[in-house]
């Protein structure tokens, strides 16, 4: 009873709901909007933070929107504005996260039945030590998969982390995200201002996007459940393949099949969000601390 009912129910059923919750093309739609709209508002508030916040040169802001390649795997980022405009871009994430967080919901009105679904969003009746045993659990099982990736393709994962020369560093093959982050740690304000969009505001929106309106459009398909959690993985990493190492995007979909199981095995979305923030946040706070004391 300690770790909770439905932490114990979940045990030996399937928790997600089994009346559909939304029509395929319409949640097809709902998916490519609110990507749109999250999209959107990250590069509102971004431009924000960059011309008036940071003091940016808005010539920049303008040549990335026009398709400016800023940065990849292996390469480093020494221009001080567009250094200013990937920082903007991770303070920028929190508003754009609530924003789409709230278009999210407001879509999963219009579903089924009778037009007016929902998505799985009731808060589930787990103890405190469910809560903890659920989030270490996903924590320690994820570190083991993304060890034995590196282990089974020969890599050695050093190759991808960070250091205190964050964005100039053209050694490490880390994404952007990650090396901003480590780069910000050089200016503690500014990286307090980029966590709520990195620990909070993506995996909010993410989750809301990717296993809320698209799943449960996909889990009532054809493809049934086993295909929901495959294409929303598959997105979902392919998501971030512009930002970051086709290793990272491995691990992203992998994350994102164990993120669809957990979804259907306790059906609530807060238990995806709640792992999603916690492995953000331990990767957030090993990305100032890298780039604090290397």
């Amino acid at each position: 009873m300690m770790l909770g009912e439905d932490f114990n129910r979940a045990r030996s059923a399937w928790l997600y709901p089994q009346i559909p919750l939304q029509h395929f093309w319409r949640a097809v739609g709902f998916f490519i909007l609110l990507f749109i709209f999250f999209t959107f508002l990250q590069g509102l508030f971004a431009l924000l933070v960059f011309g008036i916040g940071l003091g940016g040169d808005l010539k920049v802001f303008a040549a990335s929107a026009q398709g400016l390649q800023l940065g990849g795997v292996g390469s480093a980022v020494t221009d001080p504005q567009v250094t200013l405009l990937l920082k903007a871009m991770l303070i920028g994430m929190f508003p754009a996260g609530l924003g789409t967080a709230v278009l999210s919901l407001y879509c999963a009105q219009f579903g089924l039945p009778k037009r007016m679904g929902h998505l799985p969003m009731e808060w589930p009746k787990f103890g405190v030590l469910g809560w903890v045993a659920l989030i270490i659990s996903f924590l320690v099982f994820m570190a083991i998969v993304f060890n034995l990736l590196f282990v089974a393709l020969g890599i050695d994962p050093m190759t991808y982390s960070t250091s205190a020369q964050g964005l100039a560093d053209d050694k490490s093959n880390a994404g952007m995200v990650e090396k901003t982050l480590a780069d910000l740690a050089h200016d503690p304000r500014l990286f307090f201002l980029a966590v709520p969009g990195a620990v909070l505001g993506a995996p909010l929106a993410e989750e809301l996007i990717f296993r809320g309106a698209l799943f449960a459009g996909l889990v009532q398909s054809r493809l049934g459940r086993p295909g929901a959690v495959i294409i929303t993985a598959g997105l979902w990493a392919l998501g971030h393949a512009g930002a970051a190492p086709w290793m990272f995007v491995g691990v992203i979909f992998l994350m994102g099949l164990i993120l669809g199981v957990l979804l259907l095995r306790f059906g609530t979305i807060w238990v995806t969000i709640a792992c999603h923030t916690a492995w953000n946040a331990v990767t957030t706070l090993i990305m100032f601390s890298t780039g604090s004391h290397s």
